[in-house]
C-alpha cells in the first residue's frame, strides 16, 4: 500500500476542541489514556485495505465541541511537479448510515476512506499563509465523532460524549485503480451505493434516470431530494429557462453596487447587465446603462499622452483588471456598435502587451499571469470584435499576442504560476484549459488545432481532482473546489469550499470548448450539470447568492450586517451546506470613489476604516457571462449508439422541438450524414459536429 500519509501534526492524529482551543493527541496503536479519554486503537492490512479500529470511552468531564481524527492523507500541493503525487480531498460525504470519500491526485490516482460507523462530520485542515489569515492549501482531512455545532440534516446526530460509551469506529483505506473500483469499494465497506444519474440538471417535463432505471417519483421545479435505500442521498435540479437566471443576475447587479477599485471582481456585474441589454434590445435601458458605465470607466482610468490606462490605485499590475475591462469594453461595442469602446480597449491592450515576455507569457513583474482569469482569451474577445468592426490591423496584432501567450501554455502545461500563494490551483488550471480550447476553436482544422485541443484536454483531466464529480448532489455537481475566496469576497474570515463560486464557470468554458472540439458527450454533460449548479445560486425567490458552502460545518468570523465606516464588526458564524448571500447591496462605498476591495490588513482592524465598502462578491457574475457565451440560445442534440441525448430541446414523434424563445442555434453531433427534423423543418446534418442557425 502506497498511500502518502503525512508524518507531522497533520498526519494520523486525534484532536479535541473545547472552550480553551484545540488539543492534539498523538496517534498510536494499543490501549492508552490521554486528556481524560481511554483510547483503544488497532491497525491491520488485508487485501490491500488498511483497517483502523478505534474505541473511545471516557466520562468526558469537559464538554467537548469536537472530537476527531486526522486521516493524514497528504493533500498539501505547493509546487510543480510534487503536486502530481498529492491527493486532493475531491469528495467527502457523511450519510445517515456511514461515511465515504475520494481523494484524487492530478494524475488520476485515487484513495478512498469509508466506514459504516457513525461519522458525524468532516473537515479539511486548511492552511494559512504568511500574508493572510487564509491559505490556498489543504494539509489533510479529518473525520469527527463528536461535533456539537449544527450539521446538515443528512448527518448522524452527534453524541455529546455522555450517552454513547464507547464510541466505536472502523475506518477502511484503499488505493483504487479506477472510479468504478472506488464505487465498488464504497458499496462493500460502507454499505453505501453511489448511484449514477443521466442528468443532475433537468428541464421541465424531462425524465430522470438513476442507474439507467426511470425514476417514477414526482419532480418539482427547483431542488429535488431523492431518497433510495442503502444509497447516498441524491438531489436533482429542474431548471427554468436560461433567460430567467440572466434577468435575476442583472437585477442583482443593479442592486448590488459595482465598485470601482483594486479588483475587477467588484464590478463583474456589468457583464450581466450588458449581456441582458443585448438580449432585450431596449434603447432606453441601453442608454442608461452606457451612461452609468462610462462614468464608472472614467473613475478607474486616466489619460496620459492621449492614451487611456488604469489608474495606479486601480492596480494595473493585477493584469486581470486590465484584461477583464478589455472583455467588458468589447461587449459594450457589441451592444452599441460604438467604435470608441474598441479604441479604449485598444489602449488597455497595449498596456497588457507591454508586459508580455519573449516567451509569450503575460507577467506581473516575474510572476506568470496568463492564467489569472484569462488575459489571452480577453485579448481574443477584443480581436474578434475588431475584426467585426473591420479593424484588420488591430485584429492581427491582438490575435498574434494571444496566440503567443497560448502557445506558451501549450509548452508549459501545468508548470505555471498563479496569483497569491502557489499551489495546484483551480483557476490556474481551468483558465489554462479554456484558453487553449478557445484558441483551438479559432484555428482551421489541422495539426496546430489538434495540438492545442490535446493540451486543453490533458490539463483539464489533471484538474478533475479539484472538481465535485463524485457526490450525487445537483447543488455542487461538477463545481470546482475553491476554498479561500470568502475572505476576499464577503469579508468572512475563514476557509471553506465554495462550490460553486463564480470562478467555477472557468471550467464550464473549458468543457464547452472541448465538446465543440472533440464531440465527446462527457463534455457537454459536464457543462450542463455544472452550469445547472451555478444557476442554483439564484434562489427560489429570484435572489442571487454569492456562492455555496460545500463543507458541513465552518465556524468563523463574518462581517456583521449593518457594519459601516468607523463601525466595522464581525460575528462568529456557523455555516455548512448552504448558500451565502451577496453583501454589496448593503456594504457600499461612496459613489465614484476608488477603494481597496476587501478589508486589509486582516490583522489590523484599526486600519479597516480606510477600506470601507470593499468586497469582491460580484465575481459571481462570471456564471452569466459564461452562460451567454456557451449554452444560452442554443439547443444541443448528441447522437449515441443508444439514441439521442438532448439539451434545451426534446424529441417528439421523430423530430426535435425547442421552445426556447431565444433560440439562435442548433448544435448537433451526428454519427452519420442524415436528415433530421428541427421544429418541423427537415434539414441535412453531416457526420460530426454541426452548427445550424435557428431555422436550419
Amino acid at each position: 500500500m502506497n498511500i502518502p500519509f503525512r508524518t507531522d501534526e497533520y498526519g494520523k492524529n486525534f484532536y479535541i476542541e473545547n472552550n480553551d482551543g484545540t488539543v492534539l493527541i498523538p496517534y498510536r496503536t494499543g490501549d492508552y489514556k490521554e486528556n481524560g479519554i481511554d483510547f483503544s486503537v488497532s491497525e491491520k492490512s488485508e487485501n490491500d485495505i488498511l483497517n483502523i479500529s478505534i474505541s473511545l470511552k471516557s466520562d468526558f468531564p469537559i464538554k467537548l465541541k469536537r472530537l476527531g481524527f486526522r486521516l493524514g492523507i497528504d493533500a498539501y500541493m505547493d509546487k510543480y511537479p510534487d503536486w502530481n503525487d498529492k491527493y486532493f480531498p475531491s469528495a467527502l460525504r457523511c450519510e445517515k448510515n456511514g461515511f465515504w470519500s475520494c481523494f484524487m491526485s492530478p494524475l488520476g490516482k485515487i484513495v478512498s476512506v469509508c466506514s459504516t460507523s457513525k461519522i458525524v462530520s468532516w473537515k479539511n485542515e486548511y492552511s494559512d499563509c504568511d500574508f493572510d489569515i487564509v491559505g490556498h492549501r489543504i494539509y489533510t482531512s479529518s473525520v469527527e465523532f463528536i461535533n456539537t455545532y449544527p450539521q446538515p440534516k443528512r448527518h448522524p446526530i452527534s453524541s455529546d460524549g455522555l450517552n454513547e460509551k464507547p464510541i466505536n469506529i472502523d475506518l477502511y483505506f484503499k488505493e483504487c485503480d479506477s472510479e468504478e473500483e472506488l464505487y465498488r469499494f464504497i458499496e462493500k465497506y460502507a454499505s453505501i451505493k453511489v448511484p449514477h444519474l443521466n442528468k443532475f440538471t433537468l428541464e421541465q417535463g424531462e425524465s430522470l434516470y438513476i442507474d439507467r432505471e426511470k425514476y417514477s417519483g414526482t419532480l418539482k421545479e427547483g431542488l429535488n431530494t431523492v431518497f433510495l435505500e442503502n444509497s447516498a442521498e441524491v438531489s436533482v435540479f429542474v431548471r427554468k429557462d436560461w433567460f430567467y437566471y440572466l434577468d435575476c443576475a442583472r437585477k442583482s447587479a443593479e442592486i448590488c453596487q459595482q465598485k470601482p477599485g483594486t479588483h475587477c471582481e467588484s464590478w463583474y456585474g456589468y457583464f450581466s447587465r450588458v449581456l441582458y441589454a443585448s438580449v432585450i434590445k431596449n434603447a432606453e435601458y441601453t442608454d442608461s446603462l452606457c451612461n452609468e458605465f462610462n462614468a464608472f470607466f472614467k473613475c478607474l482610468t486616466e489619460t496620459q499622452s492621449g492614451k487611456i490606462k488604469m489608474k495606479e490605485k486601480a492596480l494595473p499590475d493585477r493584469l486581470q483588471n486590465i484584461s477583464t475591462m478589455m472583455s467588458l469594453l468589447a461587449d459594450f461595442y457589441e451592444l452599441t456598435g460604438d467604435i470608441e469602446y474598441l479604441n479604449k480597449a485598444n489602449d488597455l491592450a497595449e498596456c497588457l502587451m507591454k508586459v508580455q515576455r519573449n516567451d509569450g507569457s503575460y507577467r506581473n513583474h516575474n510572476t506568470h499571469y496568463t492564467c489569472v482569469i484569462y488575459p489571452a482569451k480577453s485579448m481574443l474577445e477584443l480581436a474578434l470584435a475588431e475584426r467585426k468592426a473591420g479593424m484588420t490591423e488591430r485584429y492581427s496584432i491582438h490575435f498574434q499576442s494571444a496566440y503567443r501567450a497560448i502557445k506558451n501554455l501549450e509548452e508549459l502545461l501545468d508548470n505555471i504560476q498563479t496569483e497569491g500563494q502557489m499551489t495546484f490551483e483551480d483557476g490556474m488550471i481551468s483558465c489554462e484549459s479554456l484558453q487553449l480550447g478557445y484558441m483551438a476553436l479559432l484555428l482551421p482544422e489541422g495539426e496546430e488545432r489538434t495540438k492545442l485541443a490535446n493540451a486543453a484536454e490533458l490539463v483539464l483531466k489533471k484538474h478533475r481532482c479539484l472538481e465535485q464529480q463524485f457526490i450525487p448532489d445537483c447543488r455542487v455537481r461538477g463545481c470546482t473546489a475553491r476554498f479561500w475566496e470568502a475572505r476576499y469576497d464577503l469579508n468572512f474570515f475563514s476557509n471553506m469550499i465554495n462550490a460553486p463560486h463564480g470562478w467555477t464557470s472557468w471550467k464550464n468554458y473549458a468543457t464547452y470548448y472541448l465538446y465543440l472540439l472533440t464531440g465527446k458527450l462527457e463534455y457537454i454533460k459536464d457543462t450542463m450539470d455544472t452550469i445547472g449548479a451555478c444557476m442554483q445560486c439564484v434562489d427560489c425567490n429570484g435572489i442571487l447568492n454569492w456562492g455555496y458552502v460545500a463543507d458541513p460545518c465552518i465556524v468563523g468570523q463574518n462581517l456583521k450586517r449593518g457594519s459601516s465606516k468607523g463601525n466595522i464588526q464581525t460575528a462568529e458564524t456557523v455555516v455548512g451546506e448552504c448558500y451565502l448571500p451577496m453583501i454589496s447591496d448593503w456594504w457600499r462605498q461612496k459613489s465614484g470613489t476608488l477603494i481597496n476591495q476587501y478589508l486589509q490588513p486582516w490583522n489590523k482592524p484599526e486600519l479597516w476604516d480606510k477600506d470601507y465598502g470593499g468586497s469582491c462578491d460580484n465575481d459571481v457574475h462570471e456564471h452569466f457571462k459564461c452562460l451567454m457565451e456557451t449554452v444560452f440560445g442554443k439547443a444541443f442534440i448528441h447522437e449515441t449508439e443508444n439514441g439521442f441525448v438532448s439539451y434545451n430541446c426534446y424529441e417528439k414523434n421523430g423530430q426535435f422541438v425547442c421552445e426556447d424563445r431565444n433560440l439562435s442555434e442548433w448544435v448537433i453531433y451526428s454519427m452519420s450524414n442524415r436528415k433530421i427534423v428541427l421544429n418541423g423543418k427537415e434539414t441535412t446534418v453531416m457526420k460530426g459536429m454541426n452548427f445550424l442557425p435557428f431555422g436550419g
